[in-house]
C-alpha cells in the first residue's frame, strides 16, 4: 500500500436501514456496528494509521426514540464500553472522547474518564469516539473559554483555536469516510477538515468489512494532495 493518512474519521452510517433490509430491529444493526467498528480499529492499527475517530452519537441525535437513545447510551456505549476499556488498554492503545460529557449518563462518563486516564500515556496509536458531538458546539464551547479566558485579538491564531477544540494533540484528519451513500459531512469536524480528502462509500456501515476499508484506504494514496499550493 502507499501513502497512508495519519488519522482516518469514520462516519457509520446505515446501521438501522441495514438491519430493516434485513428483518432485524435497529437495536441489532448497532450492535453489528460494533463488531464492525471492532474490526476497523484492528485494520488500522495493521496499516499503520496513527489515529482513527469514529462519530458515534451526535448532538441532535437526542432527537431520536427515547427507547433508542437509551439503548445507544446503556447497551452500546455503557456495556460495549466496558470491553474497549480492556481491548485499548492491552493494545495500548490511547482514548480520546470528542463532545460533551454534561448531558451524558453518570456511568458513561465514568467509563469514559477511565478510559482517557488509563491509556493517556500510550503513544503511536490513538482512537478517538465523538459522543454527544457536533462540530458547531465544538466550535462554540472554543469561542466561549476564548471569551472566559480574556485573551486580546491579536493572540487568537488557529493555533490558540486547536488547542481548545476537542481533537488539541492530534493532527487533523487526512481522511473522512461516510458509509451509507450520503454525501455529506453533518457537521463533523468543521474546523479540522478543511484539507481532508472525502470518501462516501455506497454500502451501509455493517457491511464496510476491514477488507472494503482497506480497499477505501488503498485509493487515498491516488489523490493528489496540494494544500492550496501548486
Amino acid at each position: 500500500m502507499g501513502s497512508v493518512p495519519k488519522h482516518i474519521a469514520i462516519i457509520p452510517d446505515g446501521n438501522r436501514r441495514w438491519a430493516r433490509s434485513k428483518g432485524l430491529s435497529d437495536l441489532e444493526g448497532h450492535m453489528e456496528g460494533v463488531r464492525r467498528t471492532l474490526d476497523i480499529v484492528e485494520k488500522a492499527h495493521e496499516l499503520g494509521v496513527e489515529v482513527i475517530t469514529f462519530w458515534g452519537f451526535s448532538t441532535e441525535n437526542w432527537k431520536r426514540d427515547e427507547d433508542e437513545v437509551s439503548y445507544l447510551m446503556k447497551d452500546i456505549f455503557i456495556n460495549q464500553g466496558k470491553k474497549f476499556l480492556q481491548k485499548f488498554y492491552d493494545q495500548k492503545a490511547r482514548f480520546i472522547h470528542l463532545g460533551r460529557k454534561d448531558r451524558l449518563p453518570k456511568e458513561l462518563v465514568s467509563i469514559l474518564s477511565d478510559l482517557e486516564e488509563k491509556t493517556k500515556e500510550f503513544v503511536g496509536r490513538t482512537v478517538c469516539f465523538a459522543i454527544d458531538y457536533g462540530g458547531r458546539n465544538e466550535i462554540l464551547r472554543a469561542i466561549q473559554n476564548i471569551v472566559e479566558s480574556g485573551a486580546k485579538s491579536e493572540e487568537i491564531t488557529e493555533e490558540f483555536v486547536g488547542k481548545l477544540l476537542d481533537t488539541k494533540g492530534i493532527p487533523d484528519p487526512d481522511m473522512i469516510i461516510r458509509t451509507s451513500g450520503e454525501q455529506r459531512l453533518s457537521g463533523l469536524m468543521p474546523w479540522q477538515s478543511v484539507y481532508a480528502e472525502l470518501f462516501f462509500v455506497p454500502i451501509f456501515y455493517p457491511e464496510f468489512t476491514k477488507d472494503k476499508f482497506e480497499e477505501v484506504v488503498s485509493d487515498f494514496a491516488n489523490r493528489q494532495r496540494r494544500f492550496g499550493g501548486k
